[in-house]
């Protein structure tokens, strides 16, 4: 048998490991839970809940892996000496890269931006509206 070179093995994403033991947990309780309402027997109920639960914990977890952007840098604008003018917002450009490494540059109100509490190197994802919303904040141990 033919062993697969370690830079093409996929591993499983932050989230879909995360999402796959909280699945589990909830499928065990889940599962106690029909397996004596359904079956009588709790250890019954278990064994199934666990499946399941790691399934849709996975699944889920997998989702949020595909949709997960990570921040590489966040650019203000610049006024120059007159500074920002009294009708505008002040608006930043938040680059962004997703799984696959491509970039994508986001405009969103500084505000908005700061609210959120957006940095570099943090998790996001977009919003419905179009603006980013945190998913993961990386630890001020961890960052650069």
């Amino acid at each position: 048998m033919k062993k697969e070179p370690d830079d093409k093995k996929k591993s499983s994403g932050k989230y879909a490991s995360m999402y796959m033991s909280i699945g589990m947990c909830i499928g065990i309780g889940l599962g106690m839970c029909l397996g004596k309402a359904f079956f009588d027997n709790i250890s019954l109920g278990m064994c199934f809940g666990v499946g399941l639960g790691l399934l849709l914990g996975y699944s889920y977890g997998e989702s949020l892996d595909k949709k997960a952007l990570h921040v590489v840098e966040i650019i203000e604008d610049d006024f120059g000496c007159e500074g920002v003018p009294e009708d505008a917002e002040t608006m930043v450009t938040v680059v962004v890269t997703d799984a696959e490494g491509k970039e994508q540059r986001i405009r969103m109100a500084d505000k908005l931006c700061y609210e959120r509490k957006i940095e570099k190197g943090d998790s996001v994802m977009l919003d419905k509206d179009g603006t980013l919303k945190q998913i993961y904040k990386v630890p001020e141990k961890k960052k650069k």
